[in-house]
């Protein structure tokens, strides 16, 4: 059985501060060990808990529905994460892009499932693109960064592009994601941080990821 809906729901409720027996106990069960069992990808939610799952997460519960279907309905999962979501007003012609912060990356452990975003994620954003596998990457700096980013602001990640030397990149590595600038040399990669107080790195090509940044969406909360 597939893991992916219990690493949502795990995540989700570790946001929201809920304990698996808060949940267990707000969804008619005596002990945690049912909550348990759908995280570890044991046991699977039935549908007649979906809509209360839901609420209890704060989500959508078309988006629990579809990972439930993605888990147990052959061919539903290639022809969900095919299918772009349809935008009208201001948004006509752009897909429905998921947002992607450090936490959840650090839940990113098969660096080959690229679908893994859209699976994990309940919070999206429309961008113009082509690439079926983008997603907005949350930038979470901790120093003033030497271009310009800031905190909070989303970039578009898109994975099947190109990486061009010099430009801004997202660096993966299991449980690390960094925005950075590369320089590739002889079977290595520099890595320049984009903040002030950041060092340079030199890493083997081999050990580690690159997806490249597109574009900078400003969050329009900043002071």
């Amino acid at each position: 059985m597939s893991k992916v809906i219990g690493k949502f729901i795990k995540v989700r409720r570790a946001e929201l501060g809920l304990s698996q027996n808060d949940l267990a106990r707000s969804l008619g069960y005596n002990t945690s060990q049912y909550i348990s069992n759908i995280e570890r990808g044991l046991a699977s939610i039935p549908f007649a808990k979906i809509l209360e799952m839901s609420d209890l997460l704060k989500v959508d519960y078309r988006h629990l529905l579809n990972l439930k279907l993605m888990e147990e309905v052959p061919g539903f999962k290639e022809e969900f994460l095919s299918t772009k979501p349809v935008a009208s007003g201001s948004e006509a012609g752009m897909s429905s892009i998921p947002v992607m912060t450090p936490e959840l990356c650090a839940n990113w452990t098969d660096l080959g499932d690229l679908d893994f975003p859209r699976k994990i994620c309940n919070r999206f954003e429309y961008a113009r693109t082509e690439d079926p596998r983008a997603f907005y990457f949350e930038a979470h700096l901790s120093d003033l960064n030497l271009i310009g980013i800031r905190d909070g602001d989303l970039l578009l990640v898109e994975p099947s592009h190109s990486v061009t030397p010099g430009n801004i990149v997202l660096s993966v590595r299991v449980g690390d994601f960094r925005l950075i600038k590369i320089l590739p040399r002889n079977g290595e990669v520099i890595l320049q941080p984009l903040e002030e107080k950041g060092e340079l790195e030199i890493v083997l090509r081999k050990e580690i990821q690159f997806f490249p940044v597109s574009e900078l969406k400003r969050r329009l909360s900043h002071n």
